[in-house]
């Protein structure tokens, strides 16, 4: 008898092993998220880079109530994986879907990259994302579109919560390096066309999905410090290509 499935903490690896080895044994796929979380964005590029079938539930802006289907912890994104198995924490749902995803583990380099992307890129994009009223308000405009009832309430309130957002990374991460310093960084890590060389690893996808985030929203101030001053423009549309079905449904 198998033993019950116990859902990892925030920052800690599995506590046993998802019974999976391939994504074509999985019957059902479900990313707890909120649209326009550069995590859960992340999450849904894994998903699109390997034609994996999943089903989003949008987490409640103002109710949270799709919560309770998590025990203990209260935060998104969540997998769920033919509904008993729980992934808890961005970072780990990312080393876990990798074998699923590319058929083999992260290698320790990527598990780096990916970390270096997690604590590093991501905040300083958010910190950029939210940085002036003109870029919040770009951010807002399709989130809020699919906030449902709630959208009204959400369009007095969310501006002001999301202003304090970026100030509030800076504070607490006074050691973030530019978007540009990042690119650069990452570009010096190329392997070939992609970090993983001749074909797109976890790190290329990790970083790809946060660009795209800004592309897709029409943040050219925040996006041209990668792509174009950061020079990393070339792999950018190398990864994009890599796509089988296209990066329209990485946001939804």
């Amino acid at each position: 008898m198998a033993a019950e499935w116990i859902p990892n903490e925030e920052g800690k690896d599995l506590p046993q092993p998802l019974p999976f080895k391939s994504k074509d044994e999985l019957k059902k796929v479900e990313l707890l998220q909120m649209l326009g979380s550069p995590p859960c964005h992340t999450i849904r590029a894994f998903f699109e880079f390997a034609t994996i079938p999943y089903d989003v539930i949008e987490l409640s802006m103002i109710t949270k109530s799709q919560l309770k289907r998590s025990k203990t912890y209260k935060k998104v994104p969540i997998v769920f994986f033919d509904e008993k198995y729980q992934v808890n924490d961005s970072f780990i749902i990312l080393k876990t879907l990798s074998p699923l995803v590319f058929g083999r583990e992260a290698t320790q380099q990527e598990l780096d990259q990916m970390t270096e992307i997690n604590k590093g890129v991501m905040l300083r994009m958010e910190a950029e994302m939210f940085g002036t009223k003109d870029r919040i308000a770009k951010y807002l405009g399709p989130v809020l579109a699919n906030a449902g009832c709630s959208k009204f309430i959400l369009k007095m309130v969310a501006p002001g919560v999301v202003a304090k957002i970026g100030p509030s990374i800076l504070a607490k991460n006074p050691n973030l390096k530019t978007l540009k310093e990042y690119a650069e960084e990452f570009k010096g890590k190329l392997s070939g066309t992609f970090f993983a060389g001749a074909d797109p690893g976890p790190a290329d996808i990790s970083l790809f999905s946060l660009v795209h985030l800004s592309v897709h929203l029409q943040l050219t101030e925040v996006s041209d410090q990668m792509l174009k001053d950061g020079g990393l423009g070339d792999w950018y549309q190398a990864v994009e290509a890599k796509f089988p079905k296209g990066v329209a449904g990485i946001f939804r």
